[in-house]
């Protein structure tokens, strides 16, 4: 295995971890947002909440990438 394949498959491993915090983390917000009595149906209801999230999210991501030297556009198999 080349010095690439070594750096995805450690990124591969973080960006799994990332992802699953990402969906824990969109539960409790929903969760929290619906227990508020807040929980907006619709895709505009709660939209700068949830951006708020994903904008954390692509930054984290991109943290990874940039930390194994990968660029952008690299494709990863996750699953």
């Amino acid at each position: 295995m080349n010095d690439l394949e070594k750096r995805k498959v450690n990124a591969v491993k973080e960006i799994r971890d990332l992802l699953d915090w990402s969906i824990k983390e969109e539960e409790r917000i929903t969760t929290e947002l619906k227990r508020l009595g807040k929980l907006t149906p619709g895709l505009d209801g709660n939209s700068e909440i949830y951006a708020s999230h994903n904008k954390k999210v692509n930054t984290l991501m991109k943290n990874i990438f940039d930390k194994y030297g990968l660029p952008p556009d690299t494709r990863l198999k996750l699953w």
